[in-house]
């Protein structure tokens, strides 16, 4: 939620970011964190700076409990979403071709998270 920006909300989000992050690597569940692909007009409606804390807390979280971050860069257009932050179908696939593209380059080689694959059926 944002303008105005809300910061002890994002303090707040951020917290039980990491505290998720945290559980799951506590029980061994590898986690791959995708980043969500905005429209430009969403993105320019944040300060840059807020923009930028937002990135480098996903980031530095991610690293921290040595999770996977996933930052989509293909391109994006506004007819790929029903508004300026919700994908519409196609928008959708594009994201999981990218998404499977990442997964599968990870799978190859990260062992604990091609053998959380093996597990599951």
């Amino acid at each position: 939620m944002y303008l105005p920006v809300n910061a002890p909300l994002f303090a707040t989000q951020q917290f039980y970011f990491q505290k998720l992050l945290a559980l799951l690597k506590d029980n061994n569940v590898p986690v791959i964190v995708i980043d969500m692909p905005l429209t430009k007009e969403n993105l320019a409606l944040l300060p840059a700076d807020t923009l930028a804390k937002y990135r480098d807390a996903v980031q530095s979280s991610c690293k921290k409990f040595s999770d996977h971050l996933l930052r989509p860069d293909f391109p994006m257009s506004r007819a790929d979403f029903e508004d300026s932050a919700h994908m519409n179908a196609g928008g959708g696939k594009k994201l999981f071709k990218c998404i499977a593209v990442y997964a599968g380059d990870l799978v190859s080689s990260d062992k604990q998270l091609a053998g959380a694959l093996n597990q599951v059926h």
